[in-house]
């Protein structure tokens, strides 16, 4: 309206409202820099990093002190913090990563039953092929026949 009928001291007004708009601007542009990007508490953050931690390092790492000890947080805590934002024990995360590499390595590999157990770290054959019949109810033998390409 200013500039529409000029009135007196328009630019000078036209020049405070633009001033004014970048003000704002600025500022919040200076509380978004403080705040997280993304919004996720401090359990869903301990979730999302032992998730990750877990896909890099199941070959190696199989306790849950292990992952604790990179979060720098107990044991206790991460398994209290995973419990609760997933309604899942820590320890069956890195059971179902290592079940699921064992399922690749049966049916797109030949490697021998020793041969994955020693590639997955597990002791013995023998406990491979005890840990795969827990959670397949079958042996890797049977497995792979079973799935044969």
């Amino acid at each position: 309206m200013e500039l529409k009928y000029e009135k007196g001291a328009h630019l000078e007004l036209v020049k405070l409202y633009i001033l004014e708009i970048l003000y704002i601007i600025k500022r919040e542009k200076d509380i978004s820099k403080k705040l997280p990007l993304n919004f996720e508490t401090k359990a869903e953050k301990i979730t999302k990093d032992y998730l990750n931690l877990i896909e890099k390092h199941f070959l190696t790492k199989k306790h849950i002190s292990d992952y604790s000890n990179i979060l720098g947080i107990t044991a206790k805590h991460l398994g209290e913090t995973i419990k609760q934002q997933t309604q899942k024990n820590a320890l069956s995360f890195i059971h179902e990563r290592i079940y699921k590499e064992m399922l690749y390595l049966l049916v797109y590999t030949q490697f021998s039953i020793k041969q994955i157990a020693t590639l997955l770290n597990f002791e013995t054959p023998t406990a491979c092929s005890r840990f795969f019949r827990i959670h397949a109810k079958m042996s890797p033998k049977q497995f792979r026949l079973s799935n044969m390409l």
